[in-house]
C-alpha cells in the first residue's frame, strides 16, 4: 500500500529531479547547485533511493513528498518511461496543488521529445552552448524550485496572515484575503518549508502593521497553530483582526477581540467594510521600513545587478535599492544613499565581482565604503566577493574592517546566485497576491 500523501506544507523535499540515467553528468551538477549551493531539498534518487525498492513506484511515491519537480527532457529522456511516468504525475500534482512548481529543462526548446511537446503552461528553461544554464535560466530554475512569489508592490500597510493551505479550507481564506487586497493591505506569511519557523515568524511580525488570523472550520484542539501565532503577535503590539468560518470553534483567547467577524466567505458581510475601516485606524506604525540595499559594482554590470535585484525581491518580497537607480549626479546623491544604507532592513554587498590574473578579488571602493556604513550602524549584511575560498580574504585587495564579516565567496555568476539565495533565507516572506 502507497504511503499516505502528506500535506503540502510537511512534504519535505522542495523538488524532485527527473532524469534519463545516460543524463545523470547533468542530473548531478544540477542537484549539486540547487542543493549543495542554493540550500534547497532535492530529492535525487543517487542520494535517497535504498536498494531493493520497486523502483518506478518508489519514485512516483517520493515524488508526493516534494513540493515541485524538476524534468530534464533531454533526447534520453524521451526515450525513458519513468521520466514519462513522472512527468505526468508531476503534471496530475500540479493541477490538485496550486503552489506545485513544474519546471523543465532541455537542449533546445525547439526540439522537445514528442513525450514533452504536450507540456502547454509549464515552465520550460534551456541549456546553452556548453551545455549549461545562462545566468537568466538559472534564476529561473531557481524561482521555480524555490517557489518564489511576485515582486512586490507599494502598499501602506501590511499584515501578517495566519491561514489554511489545506483543500476544503484555502478557498475560504482565499475570499478573505481579496478583501483585504482589494482594501489595499499587503499580506505576508512564511514561506513553505521546513526549518525554524519561529524565528522566521517572528522576524516577519516585527516588520508589519498588523495581525489578520482567518479560521477555517475546524475543532478548537485543530486551532492551536493559530493561537501560538496570536500569542507570537502580541508580543510586538499587533492589532489582531479575526474573521472566522460560521462552522469554526473560537478559542476563548480570540472571541473576544476587538476586530471580530463571521463569515463564510459566499453571502454578503455587512459588517466586514466597517470593522475593516476600524482596524485600519489601530495599526500598529512601523518603525523601519522593510527594504533590501544591494551594494555592488554599477558600470558594465546594469543587466546583472537588475537579475539580483529581481531575486532578491521576489525571495524576500521586499523592494531592493541599488545606487544605480540614481542615473544623474546631485550634491545631494551621496547623503541620500547614506540614508538608503541607513534605512535598509539588510544590505548586501557584492565587494568584488572581478579578480585579477593571479585569482585575488578586485575590491570596488564605493561598495566597500557602503558596507562600511552597514557595519557601522549595526545592520544585517551579506558579503560576496568573487574568488576562491582559499585565499580566506587574507589579501592587501580585502579591507582589514571586511575581514571579521561572514564572506560567501563564488566563482561565477551562477554560483553567485545559488549562493545569495542560501543567505537570503532566513529573510524570505510570502506575497498572499490570490
Amino acid at each position: 500500500m502507497a504511503p499516505a500523501t502528506p500535506h503540502f506544507r510537511k512534504r519535505k523535499y522542495d523538488a524532485f529531479v527527473s532524469y534519463a540515467h545516460a543524463d545523470a553528468p547533468l542530473a548531478r551538477r544540477i542537484v549539486h547547485w540547487l542543493k549543495n549551493i542554493a540550500g534547497l531539498k532535492i530529492w535525487f534518487d543517487e542520494d535517497e533511493l535504498g536498494p531493493g525498492q520497486p523502483i518506478v513506484q518508489s519514485l512516483l511515491d517520493e515524488l508526493d513528498n516534494c513540493r515541485g519537480a524538476v524534468i530534464l527532457a533531454t533526447e534520453n529522456a524521451g526515450k525513458s518511461d519513468h521520466v514519462f511516468a513522472e512527468f505526468n504525475h508531476a503534471r496530475e500534482t500540479m493541477s490538485r496543488e496550486p503552489d506545485f512548481s513544474l519546471i523543465i529543462i532541455t537542449p533546445d526548446v525547439k526540439s522537445l521529445p514528442t513525450p514533452f511537446k504536450t507540456a502547454s503552461g509549464i515552465s520550460c528553461t534551456e541549456l546553452n552552448g556548453s551545455g549549461w544554464l545562462s545566468l537568466i535560466d538559472a534564476a529561473k530554475v531557481l524561482s521555480s524550485v524555490a517557489g518564489f512569489t511576485s515582486r512586490p508592490t507599494l502598499v501602506h500597510q501590511e499584515l501578517f496572515v495566519s491561514r489554511s493551505e489545506n483543500a476544503g479550507e484555502r478557498e475560504h481564506a482565499d475570499i478573505v484575503c481579496k478583501e483585504f487586497v482589494a482594501a489595499e493591505f499587503g499580506l505576508v506569511t512564511d514561506i513553505i518549508t521546513a526549518g525554524d519557523w519561529r524565528n522566521r515568524v517572528n522576524r516577519l511580525m516585527s516588520e508589519v502593521h498588523g495581525h489578520l488570523v482567518i479560521l477555517p472550520p475546524r475543532e478548537i484542539a485543530k486551532q492551536q497553530c493559530y493561537l501560538e501565532e496570536v500569542r507570537m503577535s502580541a508580543q510586538f503590539g499587533l492589532p489582531i483582526f479575526v474573521c472566522a468560518h460560521p462552522n469554526a470553534q473560537i478559542p476563548d483567547e480570540l472571541s473576544g477581540s476587538e476586530y471580530f467577524v463571521k463569515w463564510d466567505g459566499i453571502g454578503e458581510c455587512w459588517d466586514l467594510e466597517e470593522v475593516i475601516r476600524r482596524f485600519q485606524r489601530g495599526l500598529r506604525t512601523k518603525t523601519e521600513p522593510a527594504e533590501v540595499f544591494l551594494a555592488c559594482q554599477y558600470r558594465e554590470r546594469r543587466e546583472r545587478n537588475e537579475l539580483l535585484r529581481a531575486v532578491i525581491e521576489r525571495a524576500t518580497s521586499r523592494f531592493c535599492r541599488i545606487g544605480s537607480d540614481h542615473h544623474v549626479y546631485r550634491p545631494e546623491l551621496t547623503g541620500e544613499l547614506i540614508q538608503q544604507v541607513l534605512s535598509a532592513r539588510l544590505v548586501i554587498a557584492d565587494v568584488a565581482s572581478e579578480v585579477d590574473a593571479d585569482g585575488l578579488p578586485l575590491v570596488n571602493l564605493n561598495t566597500c565604503i557602503e558596507t562600511g556604513i552597514a557595519i557601522g550602524a549595526n545592520r544585517e549584511h551579506i558579503v560576496l566577493v568573487r574568488g576562491s575560498e582559499d585565499t580566506k580574504g587574507k589579501t592587501d585587495a580585502l579591507p582589514f574592517m571586511l575581514r571579521n564579516c561572514q564572506i560567501l565567496y563564488y566563482e561565477d555568476d551562477i554560483e553567485l546566485l545559488g549562493k545569495l539565495h542560501r543567505a537570503l533565507t532566513p529573510f524570505r516572506r510570502r506575497l498572499v497576491t490570490c
